[in-house]
């Protein structure tokens, strides 16, 4: 069955913590109290900016990233707990990085904040689960447009993929979209 798209008018406005929301969609976070969650959605807000500044002008995909940067910071800084399985302690103080190495016997862990392909925000998501969900979802707002000969011809300028009056040049003689990040988040 084909259902056809409809235009969606993206919602603007503040994303509001909600502790009750935030747990029904990570579970693992149950454990942990409103408060240690409502400091994870705060800091997640300098990641992330929660206000008509932010390249994400849809509130609804707004709360989406900062709810997956909140998931990221309360693992980080509290450990989970999930429903089934055993509770997951915070990474040891002073141990920054993914996991490159591991052991069980007398227990070795090797971690490393070096530099993936792209960039240190990269590696500071990759940390886990949510983040590196986070990073990848949040792609197109990382990229943008080179804009070619628009007021003269030594102008170049960049625009984010979802500018107002965006197009994509591909295939009309210019350079089209060519994934420059704009910068690290």
């Amino acid at each position: 069955m084909i259902v056809p798209f409809t235009t969606q008018v993206p919602v603007t406005g503040l994303v509001q913590f909600d502790n009750t929301e935030f747990t029904g969609q990570f579970p693992d976070f149950t454990n942990l109290t409103p408060a240690q969650n409502q400091i994870a959605f705060n800091l997640a807000q300098y990641l992330l900016e929660n206000d008509q500044n932010s390249l994400v002008q849809d509130a609804n995909a707004r709360q989406v990233f900062l709810y997956l940067i909140t998931a990221h910071l309360a693992f980080l800084l509290f450990g989970t707990a999930p429903a089934t399985g055993p509770a997951t302690p915070p990474p040891a103080a002073n141990s920054v990085g993914r996991a490159v190495e591991m052991r069980q016997g007398s227990v070795d862990v090797r971690k490393t904040l070096g530099k993936l392909e792209a960039s240190f925000s990269q590696d500071f998501f990759s940390q886990t689960k949510y983040g590196s969900m986070f990073w990848q979802m949040s792609l197109p707002y990382r990229q943008a447009t080179a804009v070619l000969n628009q007021s003269g011809p030594n102008f170049v300028g960049l625009l984010p993929p979802f500018a107002p009056g965006w197009v994509s040049y591909w295939g009309l003689g210019g350079l089209g979209t060519l994934g420059i990040p704009t910068a690290d988040f």
